[in-house]
């Protein structure tokens, strides 16, 4: 599972690095640097889950919610592409209230905290959709 991870986190680093490198030399749609800097989150983020064998359980949150936060990007991206906006309070609402619900003790296990991840990541990833399809 780990080379799995471990190649996944490097093409999706790599897919990301190639987006923001092309949105940096030609400035011709911000929907191809969000896209991009979610990506390499997102790599952070699954890094943050996946490598270490017994992560503390506030660092396994954290990495939980950045991958959360990467999904947001994705969505503002999306947004920008729509020509409409994101605004900050609705991207910064996933990973905040997420770390709210963990460190409230509202999601006590992993599985709790997995099927709340995948919820709120289904959340943004169908508003991106709407977005997408407008």
């Amino acid at each position: 599972m780990q080379t799995m991870s471990a190649v996944n986190v490097t093409v999706t680093a790599i897919l990301g690095g190639v987006l923001l490198f092309t949105w940096v030399r030609e400035r011709e749609s911000p929907f191809v640097g969000w896209w991009g800097l979610a990506l390499l989150i997102m790599s952070a983020g699954v890094t943050m889950t996946a490598f270490p064998a017994e992560p503390p359980a506030d660092f396994l949150a954290l990495g939980m919610a950045t991958i959360v936060l990467s999904d947001a990007l994705k969505w503002k991206a999306a947004k920008e592409f729509a020509h409409g906006r994101a605004r900050l309070l609705w991207i910064l609402l996933g990973p905040v209230g997420f770390l709210l619900a963990i460190h409230s003790g509202y999601l006590n296990s992993f599985d709790q905290r997995l099927g709340g991840l995948c919820t709120v990541l289904a959340v943004y990833n169908f508003a991106a959709a709407f977005a997408l399809s407008r």
